[in-house]
């Protein structure tokens, strides 16, 4: 009776190992879930005229007057000290989608002090990414006292490769 027992005990333990083994292969085999990449897909940077309450077209992708903005003109809706700068960004691949991640935008320009060069500005803002059902996020980024001198925009996501640059030409003169 006891080696009867210690066959079927020797039997029990090589089947728990077996199994114990194999289930640890196919688990070391799966590859991980990671999150999916995001990607900076576009930017769009709109004056807003503050005599009207609209705003321009896109200034990357449509002929905008971007000469003397702060001065309402003919060649334009209205004068615009400000503008909307939008970065879409999109989850792109296999993996569960980011829910902790952020888009930085940098900009960096001149404001208006009656001498030639203007008072450098820095605006940077970081906001948190939210990706909705189609994949995709759009961050918008309100810019003040913009007008007589080029905007140069740096949107990234934080923690992550790649950047997207853009400069708007702005100028002032007779």
């Amino acid at each position: 009776m006891v080696n009867k027992m210690t066959w079927q005990s020797a039997l029990a333990a090589a089947v728990f190992f077996c199994l114990f083994g194999v289930n640890c292969r196919a688990q070391a085999a799966d590859p991980p879930r990671r999150p999916q990449k995001l990607r900076l897909v576009n930017m769009q940077a709109t004056l807003f005229f503050e005599n009207t309450g609209k705003f321009s077209p896109d200034v990357f992708t449509n002929p905008v007057n971007l000469w003397n903005t702060p001065i309402e003109g003919s060649a334009r809706e209205g004068a615009s000290d400000s503008m909307l700068v939008v970065v879409q960004i999109v989850s792109e691949g296999e993996g569960w989608v980011p829910t902790n991640r952020r888009v930085q935008l940098t900009a960096r320009y001149g404001i208006e002090d009656g001498s030639r060069l203007g008072k450098p500005a820095v605006f940077s803002r970081i906001m948190a990414i939210r990706i909705g059902s189609e994949n995709k996020f759009f961050a918008a980024f309100w810019l003040y006292d913009t007008g007589c001198y080029p905007v140069e925009l740096n949107a990234r996501v934080v923690g992550q490769e790649g950047n997207l640059r853009k400069t708007i030409n702005m100028r002032c003169g007779e």
